[in-house]
């Protein structure tokens, strides 16, 4: 997901976000659960890879100047 983005925080080191502690992603279990890109600033794309995330509970982004949340992802 993240080789998708041109802007991402600058602390989304590594290619683990559970391990390396990633601002506005939380994890339970080493699996993420919660990602909440509101006020991060990033810019690309939610790709396909984004449904690897099994455990994946709550999104929460903003899409150019509006804000879009998604609650109990399938």
């Amino acid at each position: 997901m993240k080789a998708q983005w041109t802007r991402f925080p600058e602390n989304w080191k590594g290619v683990d976000p559970c391990g390396n502690n990633w601002v506005g992603i939380s994890c339970y279990n080493n699996k993420v659960v919660s990602i909440s890109l509101g006020n991060l600033n990033v810019e690309g794309k939610l790709g396909e890879s984004i449904s690897a995330l099994s455990e994946l509970y709550i999104l929460f982004c903003r899409i150019a100047s509006h804000e879009s949340s998604v609650d109990k992802v399938p």
